[in-house]
């Protein structure tokens, strides 16, 4: 099953049916779950000829981005039986898509700025604030891109001449929510 969703939302739920379709009673012994960010649960363990029942999955978000896979498998006492395994795909799209998340200079690399691309997912409204660093060891400034939906960071040390890394807090308002984006740059 694959399901969309939004990033900041809580969670998903998705719903699978479930039915014995054999002459004896089927009993589930385990749903399991690859994380503990899903759970999976039945109303019912044991399952007469021809009923059926819903196994109710539930994906925790997380603060999760892109496309996620996660697998459930119900094991039963039936001896010539395999495993069922049921996959949850969610694609969680984000309003926008900031790469790289990190840049770096050599040592004695000259101060020339590092672009970092920031894409706006058309039909969100986004408005981007200003980026802030934690040190004076580098400057941003925003520069207009080429393509609609896209901006531009730029990110320049004041030297390179010595080791420092500083974190880039990116203000980004989606439906005039502040949402901060952390990036890092790094002499090294």
């Amino acid at each position: 099953m694959r399901l969309t969703a939004r990033e900041g939302d809580d969670k998903v739920e998705a719903s699978y049916p479930v039915k014995n379709t054999g002459s004896q009673i089927v009993k589930v012994t385990s749903i399991e779950t690859g994380c503990g960010c899903t759970s999976a649960r039945l109303t019912q363990t044991r399952l007469l000829p021809g009923a059926k029942d819903d196994l109710r999955v539930t994906f925790k978000l997380e603060g999760r981005v892109g496309s996620q896979s996660k697998l459930i498998t119900i094991k039963t006492d039936e001896s010539d039986h395999e495993p069922t395994q049921l996959w949850l795909k969610v694609d969680i799209i984000s309003p926008v898509v900031v790469q790289p998340r990190m840049v770096f200079w050599r040592a004695g690399d000259p101060t020339e700025p590092k672009a970092v691309e920031v894409v706006l997912t058309p039909g969100e409204e986004v408005k981007l604030g200003e980026a802030t660093c934690d040190t004076g060891d580098f400057t941003t400034s925003w520069e207009k891109a080429k393509t609609p939906g896209v901006a531009r960071l730029l990110i320049k040390p004041a030297n390179t001449t010595k080791p420092t890394t500083t974190q880039i807090h990116l203000n980004i308002f989606v439906k005039d929510v502040r949402k901060v984006i952390t990036l890092y740059a790094i002499v090294r």
